[in-house]
């Protein structure tokens, strides 16, 4: 009852000369080359960099906030609460700004995107028309 197209092998001696064969093709083969995938969801070290930065430029933009109220109170003789709205709403202006630029270094793929863009961008619209309405002179 066994089917017509099987063959059994006769003896051990083919047995152990197919199951060689079948190692020795295994052997030929060439191994594959070990791949490298690179971690695409931006490292914790892009991330602490990323944020160093952001603190750096946050201390910078806050030295500019006050240079910036500084010059509308001598300059063009704005009253002092104005002008430190101002310079506030510059240093909110400058800040998601830079957090844009910085996250499009540590992953272009992530942090460009509508999520972070569109709050960012309208944070810094809405306070760049602020400053400007708070520094005109009366």
């Amino acid at each position: 009852m066994a089917n017509e197209t099987s063959t059994i092998p006769e003896t051990a001696s083919e047995n152990q000369q197919n199951a060689a064969g079948a190692t020795q093709a295994m052997i030929e083969q060439p191994a594959s080359q070990p791949v490298v995938v690179e971690n695409p969801s931006g490292g914790g070290k892009e991330l602490i960099f990323g944020f160093g930065a952001l603190l750096i430029v946050a201390l910078v933009a806050f030295f500019i906030r006050n240079a910036y109220a500084n010059h509308l109170i001598s300059q063009k003789k704005i009253e002092p609460r104005r002008a430190n709205m101002a310079g506030w709403c510059l240093f909110g202006t400058l800040l998601p700004l830079a957090a844009i630029a910085i996250f499009a270094f540590v992953d272009p793929s992530k942090f460009l995107g509508l999520l972070y863009l569109l709050p960012l961008g309208a944070i810094s619209l809405i306070s760049f028309v602020l400053m400007i309405s708070s520094s005109k002179s009366k």
